[in-house]
């Protein structure tokens, strides 16, 4: 956990200096940038791993935890803005600036998969569970097209909040239900693969429930009174 912090506080630095110090027109670039350090990670992993079932697979779990780290930043920024102010303002104001970048990284991922089914002689996971990540799929790229503007005024304001709602729960269940693994029959490497993310994943589920809890303490407040 102390890792885990610890990188969370300097990517927060990072992120805080590019989008507040003069590159926040930079923003708009995420999306290229994220494609490109998915393939960048994906090239180094299946050079050292090799292009046979095994180092894709390896190259899909560090796409699925890239792809994860950029999801989540829109998935609980704007919940640390809210919870704790200004040092996350800069994140919280980007989130669509994040998702899409994270709809373009996980395409990387998705390209991994489908190679995967390709040379595999057998499916590589069972087929409800392909299915389960297919909608997540689904939810990622529909959410994605739905950031652009143009597409994005064309959706009724009503719907707009419940449809993102669902759909960002639903991707967070699902990197969940990837990463979670029983402690106590996981040895020293899975638990450093799986369980930080898992942590984190559940953290960010936490802040947006603290988020939502606040907001309606702050409307009752008033009635209260």
């Amino acid at each position: 956990m102390y890792f885990v912090n610890v990188a969370l506080t300097r990517a927060t630095a990072f992120l805080n200096l590019w989008l507040m110090h003069g590159w926040i027109d930079r923003s708009r670039y995420m999306p290229h940038f994220a494609f490109c350090a998915a393939f960048g990670l994906t090239t180094v992993t299946l050079a050292a791993r090799g292009l046979d079932t095994g180092g894709i697979r390896n190259a899909l779990q560090v796409t699925a935890r890239f792809s994860f780290l950029l999801f989540w930043l829109a998935y609980a920024g704007g919940a640390l803005g809210a919870l704790f102010g200004s040092p996350f303002q800069s994140i919280a104001g980007h989130g669509r600036d994040f998702g899409l970048a994270f709809a373009s990284a996980h395409s990387i991922h998705l390209i991994l998969v489908v190679w995967l089914y390709v040379i595999s002689p057998n499916p590589p996971i069972a087929f409800a569970g392909a299915v389960f990540f297919s909608i997540g799929l689904v939810w990622t790229y529909t959410l994605a097209a739905l950031s652009i503007n143009r597409l994005s005024r064309m959706l009724n304001p009503s719907l707009r909040r419940p449809l993102f709602l669902v759909g960002l729960e639903y991707i967070e269940f699902a990197f969940l239900r990837d990463f979670w693994i029983n402690p106590l029959h996981a040895n020293a490497k899975q638990l450093t693969v799986y369980l930080p993310f898992a942590v984190l994943g559940i953290l960010g589920t936490a802040l947006r429930l603290l988020k939502w809890t606040r907001q309606r303490l702050w409307c009752i407040g008033p009635i209260l009174g």
